[in-house]
């Protein structure tokens, strides 16, 4: 019986995190202190720390509620072909949730790449006109417990298209950004999938285990 290769299946998958870059950007991990926040103007970075930063945020989880994102096919997005998204993630859906932050202290041009370990299911790009539009205080909740989040909406949280380009690449693991910000900076929130919980591969393993069992007896 192939017990071993349904083990396999079980120890090869990854719950999704930013697992690579290039360029000028940084992949972080929250601390207690904390070193990561998603608040107007946290790191209002200055000289070389000028960088576009990347950290993980809750992982694996079932989403309680729907969410709304921006982008969810591969395209390189720019101020000539960008038209607002409203693409939902329904409730019950295993995703992985990852903060982009560029928050330089005075006007830069930064670009960078991301890899992802899972596909990338959606991009949230816009803060919307208000908070009953503002994607990012909606979906806030997958913000991790290490980071400090706002408390409600402010302007500008998001990417204003222009100089600013957002390539989601074929294949869905890799997003290169090419932000221009000042104060309060550039937030991109990155949604990707995850694995369902422990419980469904044991119902997998059960049917290959059948199946095996199934073509012994034939």
């Amino acid at each position: 019986m192939k017990i071993v290769s349904v083990m396999a299946l079980g120890t090869a998958l990854s719950y999704g995190a930013v697992i690579g870059v290039t360029g000028d950007g940084v992949i972080m991990t929250p601390n207690a202190t904390p070193n990561t926040g998603a608040t107007a103007n946290f790191f209002n970075d200055t000289g070389l720390d000028r960088k576009i930063r990347a950290w993980n945020e809750q992982q694996n989880v079932e989403l309680s509620q729907t969410i709304k994102v921006d982008l969810v096919s591969p395209n390189t997005y720019n101020s000539g072909n960008y038209a607002p998204g409203n693409f939902s993630i329904l409730a019950g859906t295993y995703v992985s949730s990852h903060l982009l932050y560029f928050d330089p202290l005075e006007s830069a041009t930064r670009r960078a790449r991301f890899q992802f370990d899972q596909d990338i299911i959606g991009v949230i790009v816009e803060d919307g006109t208000g908070a009953a539009t503002d994607k990012f205080l909606a979906s806030d909740f997958l913000g991790n417990p290490l980071t400090v989040y706002p408390g409600g909406h402010f302007n500008a949280r998001g990417v204003e298209f222009g100089p600013e380009i957002v390539t989601l690449e074929v294949g869905l693991r890799y997003l290169e950004v090419t932000l221009a910000a000042s104060n309060p900076g550039d937030q991109i929130r990155v949604i990707t999938a995850g694995v369902p919980e422990p419980g469904t591969f044991a119902l997998m393993g059960a049917g290959l285990l059948f199946a095996a069992a199934l073509r012994k007896r034939k």
